[in-house]
């Protein structure tokens, strides 16, 4: 026991993520008193070297799992990416993974690789993790400075505050794709939840737009839901910039859903 919380060891990665979700789950359906409400409880899992001492764990590793642990909000299960790599492919039945990046922890020097367990029995959807610093996006690092184009540059910002959708287009090669990644860089603290750049340069059938839409935002399909359920559910709560570029038309477009 630590406070009011409890740390576990368990035989093996597998019977931990087990244990854990068999806790979400019996918390959950717990008819809990109406003085009480409804009890949330965050977990976190990680899995490496430990010292016993005296009927008690210690090492850097126990710390992580107790880090990891305090990212969460209530009824949230996270895993480290050591344990995720080795359950992925065992995981119990009807669970997923969905990965929410890297993020840096209170007192670790390395960022950590962040996954969250899912399960048809249990909330899915949570605020972002408690983090210091969370790299909410997947723009590309750029190898060379960006020059001039200022009042460009100025009249895509206005037109984004203005527009829920704004493309931009032109002939091949007049650098549109270079200046909305910068444009992208100079407003990603405007939005809490990240800037995401999805690639649909070998996109041919519009069908599959969800699923490269919900890869590059890291959604998973939920057992029982249509992927575009679980998306247009997801950015309803997000706040975010959105963008992509089509090779056919040399078109940028931007979708913000509050």
């Amino acid at each position: 026991m630590m406070g009011d919380g409890l740390h576990a060891v368990f035989e093996s990665p597998v019977d931990g993520v087990t244990a854990t979700l068999a806790g979400q789950q019996a918390i959950s359906a717990e008819p809990w008193p109406a003085a009480t409400g409804l009890l949330k409880v965050r977990m976190g899992l990680h899995t490496g070297e430990s010292q016993e001492r005296e009927g008690d764990y210690y090492g850097v590793d126990v710390n992580l799992a107790a880090r990891i642990m305090s990212l969460g909000h209530g009824g949230q299960i996270l895993l480290s990416e050591t344990i995720t790599t080795l359950v992925e492919k065992m995981l119990p039945e009807d669970c997923t993974l969905i990965d929410l990046g890297e993020h840096r922890i209170k007192g670790i020097v390395a960022s950590e690789r962040i996954f969250q367990l899912c399960h048809p029995d249990l909330v899915f959807d949570f605020p972002p993790l408690k983090s210091l610093a969370t790299f909410k996006h997947n723009l590309h690092r750029q190898l060379t400075t960006f020059i001039g184009r200022k009042k460009e540059m100025a009249d895509v910002k206005l037109l984004l505050e203005e527009t829920r959708l704004l493309t931009l287009i032109g002939p091949g090669g007049t650098g549109k794709t270079r200046l909305m990644l910068q444009v992208a860089e100079d407003i990603i603290d405007d939005y809490p939840d990240g800037v995401w750049l999805v690639e649909l340069a070998s996109l041919t059938d519009p069908e599959l737009l969800p699923e490269r839409v919900a890869g590059a935002l890291n959604v998973q399909e939920q057992p029982g839901r249509e992927l575009l359920e679980t998306l247009t559910e997801y950015l309803r709560r997000k706040e975010l910039l959105l963008f992509w570029k089509r090779m056919v038309k040399r078109a940028w477009g931007r979708i913000f859903i509050p």
